[in-house]
């Protein structure tokens, strides 16, 4: 039996219960819609990847609230740190080496890196302040498929599957036909693009190298 919501104001209790009782949600962010489920949670993790097909190799990222939560358990150095303040939030994942890979342990690390994301977008900020465990945050589509851009789509798709469904009309945030852009930083402070997105990635370099120079 699935929820269907159009006012997250409204529902929160509702949609804290899905999270809490191990259910997948449907909700907008600032780039495309996105799937969620408690991190700390392995059977969730698992009905997730297996929802959307996707290899356990690899990584899901993570909903955070606040960057500075974000610098508390990566290792990276003060530049990087200035640079992923500049960026966040925004439509960009980070994928960061952590400090301790043991971090989170629902076992869906697949090496001590893993993406975060700070969507600039209302009910995000929401979710991540108010529930008490790292939310999963992953594009609505199968993996390797091309992105779902409605949320009758998404509906359509996984009918059942999917415990709630939550649209916010008024938001016009997640009507994006773009990911968000994905980029890693290394321990010895390299950058690379992972996948092009909402933001170019020349672009992101461009600010990481110019942040660099000037320190």
């Amino acid at each position: 039996m699935r929820d269907y919501i159009q006012n997250y104001d409204e529902n929160k209790d509702l949609i804290l219960d899905v999270f809490l009782s191990g259910g997948i949600a449907a909700y907008p962010t600032d780039t495309i819609f996105g799937l969620g489920v408690d991190a700390l949670n392995p059977e969730a993790v698992k009905s997730l990847y297996y929802l959307k097909q996707r290899p356990e190799k690899l990584p899901f990222s993570i909903l955070f609230p606040h960057v500075e939560n974000i610098l508390e358990i990566v290792d990276v150095s003060g530049k990087c740190r200035d640079f992923l303040t500049s960026v966040f939030p925004g439509p960009v994942t980070a994928v960061l080496p952590l400090k301790d890979p043991r971090y989170f342990s629902s076992g869906f690390l697949s090496d001590e890196y893993t993406g975060f994301r700070i969507p600039d977008h209302p009910f995000c900020r929401w979710l991540s302040h108010n529930y008490e465990n790292p939310v999963i945050t992953t594009s609505a589509n199968p993996s390797g498929s091309v992105p779902l851009l409605s949320l009758q789509e998404i509906e359509n798709l996984y009918q059942d599957r999917v415990d709630l469904y939550i649209d916010d009309p008024a938001d016009g945030f997640s009507r994006s036909n773009l990911p968000s852009t994905i980029f890693k930083i290394s321990r010895d402070d390299k950058i690379s693009i992972l996948r092009e997105g909402q933001i170019p990635g020349e672009e992101l370099l461009e600010r990481f190298f110019k942040i660099s120079r000037d320190q």
